[in-house]
């Protein structure tokens, strides 16, 4: 992230106002080496403009023409840095800076004034941006020259917001809105805080580094379980100057990244005394020293032993920086939840010839975690240092005289591993057994308490390759007090053999370890007598078992003989059942088969009466109908002729009664006296013949509808009331 502060600046030298703003470009910047003649370009891509003292660098020339130019006249001050010089104007510079003002003095040879500015922070490169940013030019700011901006600014004393000019504001509060900035980042914040190392004791003076590390611990230390998810993308690429400055989520791990172990001893240590007064964890301050040793501590390999003296500082101070109570070391558990960074420490404190203070602290520290430590954390320690650490071990109070327990057991048994491995080791090597005295060896032994040792197995095959590295050299007494440590009585019975077999150990250790082996084999023959004993009083109860099973076994098989008998006598009645049941079914399936013929023969007879029912119903039926048939036509006729009687009557009556004038064709009278009578006449007849017609007609419909109503009734009735309906 880079940040441009930009002026711009016409031909006539007037300036508009000045406004910081953000560029994504990588930074540049310019510069000037005494050192140099050419134009060169560094890592970062940052264009050097290379000038000597005698030669003229055409970079720094054409600068200095378009110095001339913005001006609008020749240079009237000579600025030297490094060595360097720079011919500038005095107002671009006086308006910003107090301290050029205050240096600047008239040279009475050449008539110019000149200033000095002996070693600048940042050298002449950093003093040409310096420069361009009082004569209004753009110049680029970025974590790689923040710092040496920062603190170029605060030795010329650019602090005030001055207008006037040829650009608005000044270089120190461009340089802390830019710090602000890159503050948002921690790797920004690590970059500036490495720039610092090369820029002190001014950084320091200003305050920068203070800052670049309290803004480290505020991303080192967790305050919210967000921290577990923050991410370097959370931190803006572009801002403003003028904007607040963005939220700074905590990062775990960035006191192990190694642009962090990376930086020099004094700032690292500065670094872990602000993590520790802002409230850091004591094991994540462990790691962070254990990482940084780790980083510069290289590993102790023969007599490589370049830059002992820095080496050995970086120890004193990593040791120094451990935070343990006076008169505590058990807090160090709490500092390394493992033995290894405590060991490591102590390697590299004795191989680089650490302060004794600080030797003694480590050992003790190494002591309370030796039963956490295997044989490879005790590899490249002397003899005299693991019976020291072992010493402190053993004379914790937490043991209230009780080495019994697993963890001294555990002790022990490392410890006679690497007394077997540091023999061994001499011995393939070659090396001269004089550098190993049995005095050492059999303190180191002594060291342990006899209850910290369930087995002497390792211990003795330790002090056997000792005696054959001394070759007999040893006289009889001195090998009568190194074998005094070991007890025949808790070696395995194959070394006690072996022990018993060698001639060249001390006589009191071949009768000691006699005297075990007979004990032991006295001790197994008891054990072998009371196994003895307990066959035989095993093998009694198993003749016991044994006949009792016997015994049980015959009630069994009475038991299945019983059972058998009864299943043979179930499965006789089962059979006898079974052909009884099989006649039975033969004699039911011949009852079935007579009782379906029986019903077959009843299904028959009663087809043959139902058809003969239904054939004499139906003649029945047959035979009333022709009879109603019969009675009817009989009725009818009689009907038809009664119905003609009348009809004769009636014809003979209405002739009867016509008149005889009418009969003869002459018209009727209208007299008075005989129209009257033959009218009366007429209408008698005539009445009595309707009356009679109407009499016929209605005992006709009558006999109709009554023999209707009998015709469509029951059947079963007989064809007399027929005729009496008709009469």
């Amino acid at each position: 992230m880079v940040m441009t502060a930009t002026g711009v600046s016409d031909a006539d030298g007037e300036s508009t106002s000045f406004s910081p703003t953000m560029t994504s470009v990588s930074p540049t910047s310019t510069s000037v080496s005494p050192t140099s003649t050419t134009a060169s370009t560094d890592s970062r891509g940052q264009q050097q403009l290379v000038v000597g003292r005698k030669t003229k660098n055409p970079g720094l020339e054409t600068m200095e023409k378009r110095w001339n130019k913005i001006a609008g006249m020749q240079t009237d001050l000579l600025v030297t840095v490094n060595g360097t010089q720079f011919n500038v104007h005095k107002f671009p510079l006086y308006s910003k800076s107090d301290r050029l003002q205050e240096i600047a003095k008239d040279d009475p040879e050449t008539g110019r004034t000149i200033a000095d500015l002996g070693d600048l922070p940042g050298g002449d490169r950093v003093f040409v941006q310096v420069v361009n940013f009082c004569y209004g030019f753009d110049i680029d700011v970025s974590p790689y020259n923040v710092a040496a901006l920062r603190c170029t600014a605060e030795v010329l004393h650019m602090h005030d917001e001055s207008r006037s000019g040829m650009r608005e504001g000044n270089l120190v509060p461009l340089s802390e809105r830019a710090l602000v900035n890159f503050f948002a980042n921690w790797q920004d914040t690590v970059s500036i805080l490495h720039h610092c190392q090369r820029l002190m004791p001014t950084a320091s003076d200003c305050g920068l580094v203070d800052r670049c590390m309290t803004e480290l611990c505020k991303f080192c230390l967790p305050s919210s379980a967000a921290c577990a998810t923050a991410a370097e993308s959370s931190v803006p690429s572009r801002a403003s100057l003028t904007s607040p400055r963005p939220s700074t989520p905590p990062v775990l791990g960035v006191h192990l990244r190694e642009s962090v172990l990376s930086l020099e001893l004094e700032f690292f240590a500065g670094l872990i005394a602000a993590l520790r007064d802002a409230g850091m964890p004591a094991q994540d301050i462990g790691r962070s020293i254990d990482a940084y040793g780790r980083y510069w501590i290289p590993q102790i390999v023969g007599d490589d032993f370049l830059n002992i003296g820095k080496q050995r500082d970086i120890i004193e101070t990593l040791v120094s920086l451990l935070p343990l109570r006076e008169g505590d070391p058990g807090t160090i558990v709490d500092v390394f939840s493992k033995p290894a960074p405590v060991f490591r420490l102590l390697r590299a404190a004795v191989a680089y010839g650490a302060d004794r203070n600080c030797q003694k602290q480590l050992v003790r520290m190494a002591g309370c975690m030796l039963h956490e430590a295997d044989v490879d954390d005790l590899s490249n320690l002397e003899v005299h240092e693991v019976q020291a650490v072992s010493q402190v071990y053993f004379s914790l109070p937490t043991h209230n005289d009780d080495f019994s327990s697993a963890a001294c057991k555990r002790v022990g048994r490392v410890i006679d591993e690497y007394l077997e491995l540091t023999c061994s080791s001499i011995s393939a090597a070659g090396s001269n057994p004089g550098t190993l005295s049995w005095e050492t060896v059999q303190s180191l032994a002594s060291a342990v308490p006899a209850e910290a040792r369930a087995s002497h197995n390792a211990l003795f095959r330790a002090l056997f390759l000792f005696l054959r590295l001394k070759k007999g050299a040893m006289a009889e007494k001195e090998l009568v007090s190194l074998f005094e440590v070991v007890d025949p009585s808790k070696l395995s019975p194959e070394l006690a053999e072996q022990a018993t077999s060698h001639r060249a150990l001390p006589p009191t250790f071949l009768a000691r370890a006699l005297v075990a082996q007979k004990e032991h084999m006295q001790s197994w023959i008891r054990e072998l007598a009371e196994g003895t004993t307990l066959l035989l009083e095993e093998r009694k109860r198993t003749d016991e078992e044994k006949l009792k099973i016997s015994q049980e076994v015959e009630q069994l098989r009475e038991e299945v003989r019983l059972a058998d008998e009864r299943l043979q006598q179930v499965r006789k009645n089962m059979r006898e059942e079974a052909l009884q049941v099989v006649k039975k079914h033969v004699v039911l399936k011949a009852c079935v088969a007579e009782l379906a013929d029986q019903i077959q023969k009843l299904e028959l007879e009663r087809r043959i009466l139902r058809e003969r029912e239904n054939g004499t119903r139906e003649e029945g039926i047959q035979g009333r109908r022709q009879k109603k048939h019969y009675f009817f036509s009989c009725w009818w006729r009689q009907v038809r002729r009664e119905d003609h009687n009348d009809n004769g009557t009636r014809q003979a009556r209405s002739n009867d009664a016509r008149p005889r004038n009418l009969a003869l064709g002459d018209p009727p009278a209208t007299g008075v006296g005989g129209g009257e009578g033959l009218s009366t006449t007429s209408s008698s007849h005539e009445q009595s013949a309707g009356e009679s017609s109407e009499a016929g007609s209605g005992t006709r419909k009558a006999v109709r509808k009554a023999f209707k109503k009998l015709y469509h009734s029951d059947s079963s009735g007989s064809g007399d009331h027929i005729i009496a309906a008709a009469a």
